[in-house]
């Protein structure tokens, strides 16, 4: 089977394990791993931090937007053709982008080079910091061009031992689950 068969088959499996998540299972993974990131010196440090916002399958990052968009300068993805262009987030200054996810309505973008901290949305992530992503390569294409640490977010039944990788995946520098912190490069 070819890494992006193995890809494929994976995104379906992990897909399954959320579905059977509660919403009150999501709610509560989502801000037990939201208060484990907002503990490390990673992000306590970082002042240009690129978030997302989520999708309903998503770990949500809604809480940890209204917390931080006053003492740290967020920024979220916008989708522009095939790329990801990086745009300050301010709260009741948001459009709903191609694939219904919220986005940033104002022109204004950061090089992507400016971003200090950047915390990844993923389907699936292997505890060497490899991470499965929807498949079309919007964030393989910006984290090509990100110079800092990435941290990927998810619930615990998104962690894998291993997952299928190819040349253009990037690892991801740290993982943060419900349950803990994996530490992916020395």
């Amino acid at each position: 089977m070819t890494p992006k068969e193995a890809k494929k088959r994976l995104r379906v499996a992990v897909t399954q394990v959320k579905r059977s998540l509660s919403p009150d299972q999501k709610e509560a993974g989502s801000m037990s791993a939201l208060s484990r990131l907002e503990q490390l010196p990673l992000f306590l440090a970082a002042e240009k931090v690129l978030l997302y916002h989520a999708l309903p399958d998503e770990l949500q990052t809604a809480p940890l937007l209204e917390k931080w968009e006053k003492s740290k300068q967020l920024f979220l993805p916008v989708v522009q053709g095939e790329n990801l262009l990086i745009k300050p987030y301010r709260r009741g200054e948001t459009t709903i982008g191609r694939f219904g996810i919220t986005e940033p309505a104002g022109e204004a973008t950061l090089p992507p080079h400016e971003i200090e901290l950047a915390i990844i949305p993923g389907v699936a992530y292997g505890f060497n910091g490899a991470r499965l992503g929807r498949g079309k390569g919007f964030y393989d294409r910006l984290l090509e061009q990100l110079s800092c640490p990435c941290i990927g977010i998810c619930f615990e039944q998104q962690l894998y031992p291993e997952i299928p990788v190819e040349p253009h995946d990037r690892p991801m520098d740290l993982i943060v689950t419900p349950e803990r912190v994996v530490y992916c490069k020395p």
